[in-house]
């Protein structure tokens, strides 16, 4: 049997709670597909807090303001939360090398959208475009941090990132998942 099983960012800020109550439940770890949410309040800062209205990085970028300093701290943000995770055998050099490495894809995507944004060109799924490249930031690096820890104690996990991040080709989200089944 399969399951699928949701994590929310709340219950992702406890990883080992995750780790001990959910991946291993009752031992069994096989034939589960663990769908994870960005780090509770990571997309607040990407997008907007949607309680107190605060902006994030998106709404700099769609108001055409400078994003890369809020865009950079958030990355130190993501950093800090790596150490967190030491103790649960999280490889904080790699994870930081996935996040640096994400991030600096995802700013040039996103200054590509601003240029064309300013070019006079205003297209609503531009701003669609930013704001899933945003969240995927989020949404990737806490199923990186995951999958590391789960590796490093001794599971075989595979990371599935369909954020198309690595892949230069235009494919839908079905596509993608039958290249990734194919594999």
């Amino acid at each position: 049997m399969l399951t699928v099983e949701k994590i929310g960012g709340t219950s992702m800020s406890a990883l080992a709670e995750v780790i001990g109550n959910i991946v291993f439940f009752n031992d069994q770890t096989a034939n589960r597909v663990l769908v994870v949410s960005a780090f509770s309040g990571v997309t607040n800062l990407l997008l907007e807090n949607k309680k107190t209205k605060a902006p994030g990085v998106y709404h700099r970028l769609a108001n055409n303001e400078n994003f890369t300093v809020q865009l950079a701290e958030l990355t130190d943000h993501l950093k800090a939360l790596n150490r967190q995770y030491l103790a649960l055998g999280l490889d904080v050099a790699a994870a930081d090398d996935f996040i640096d490495r994400h991030v600096a894809r995802a700013l040039t995507y996103l200054e590509s959208a601003v240029t064309m944004l300013v070019s006079g060109y205003l297209n609503e799924g531009i701003l669609l475009a930013a704001r899933e490249i945003l969240a995927s930031i989020g949404e990737s690096h806490s199923a990186y941090v995951l999958a590391n820890i789960l590796q490093n104690k001794g599971l075989k996990v595979e990371l599935v990132d369909l954020s198309g991040f690595d892949d230069r080709r235009a494919l839908t989200i079905s596509e993608r998942i039958k290249m990734l089944l194919q594999k």
